[in-house]
C-alpha cells in the first residue's frame, strides 16, 4: 500500500515536472516573439525622415509640427493634397477649428497629437508587418498560441483577455517514464 502511494505521488511529480518544462518553454516563446516584435517597432520609428510642409499652407506647417514630436510615425506618411494625408492604412483630414489642429474621426473630431498617438504605434506596425496588433493577437489565439493574457489599455480601463495554451497532454498515472516522451 505505501509503495503505491509513493509511486503515485512520484508520478504526480513527474507530470508536474513535464508541464512546468513545457509552460517555460512556451513562455520563452513569448518573450522571444514580445523581444521581435519591439525591436520591429523600434525600427520603424527611426527610419522615418523628417516630414517637410509646402510652404505658406498653414494646416501643413502645423502637421509638420505635430509629427515631429510623434513617436511613432507610418512610413507611408504624406500630405495627398490640401489638408488631406495618408496615415498608415488611414486617411484623415486636418483642419484648423478654434485655434486647434483637428482631424475628422467618424462624426467628431479629434486633436492631431491625440491622433497620433493613438493609432501612430498600431499603424506602424501594420506598415512594417502587413498585421494589424489585433489581427497577430486573433491568430495568435487561433492557433492555440502560448500567451496567457492580452492586455488592451484604452484611458483608465484595462481589459484582460484570456487565452489558453495548448499543453500536451499528460500520461495517465502509473505510466513509466519512458511512455511518458
Amino acid at each position: 500500500q505505501t509503495n503505491t502511494s509513493v509511486q503515485s505521488r512520484v508520478d504526480a511529480l513527474e507530470a508536474d515536472v513535464f508541464v512546468t518544462r513545457d509552460t517555460t518553454r512556451l513562455l520563452s516563446d513569448d518573450v522571444a516573439a514580445e523581444a521581435q516584435r519591439r525591436a520591429t517597432l523600434e525600427n520603424a520609428a527611426v527610419a522615418m525622415p523628417a516630414y517637410r510642409a509646402v510652404r505658406g499652407d498653414k494646416v501643413d506647417e502645423l502637421v509638420a509640427g505635430a509629427v515631429r514630436n510623434a513617436e511613432y510615425l507610418p512610413s507611408n506618411f504624406k500630405r495627398i493634397e490640401q489638408g488631406l494625408y495618408q496615415f498608415g492604412t488611414k486617411r484623415f483630414r486636418a483642419q484648423i477649428l478654434n485655434g486647434d489642429l483637428v482631424v475628422r474621426v467618424g462624426g467628431g473630431f479629434m486633436r492631431l497629437a491625440e491622433f497620433i498617438e493613438r493609432y501612430g504605434k498600431s499603424e506602424t506596425l501594420k506598415m512594417r508587418t502587413g498585421v494589424s496588433a489585433a489581427q497577430q493577437q486573433a491568430q495568435l489565439a487561433s492557433t492555440g498560441g502560448s500567451r496567457r493574457a492580452v492586455i488592451a489599455r484604452r484611458g483608465a480601463e484595462v481589459t484582460v483577455k484570456e487565452y489558453t495554451s495548448q499543453l500536451p497532454e499528460l500520461p495517465p498515472p502509473g505510466s513509466s517514464p519512458s511512455q511518458r516522451r
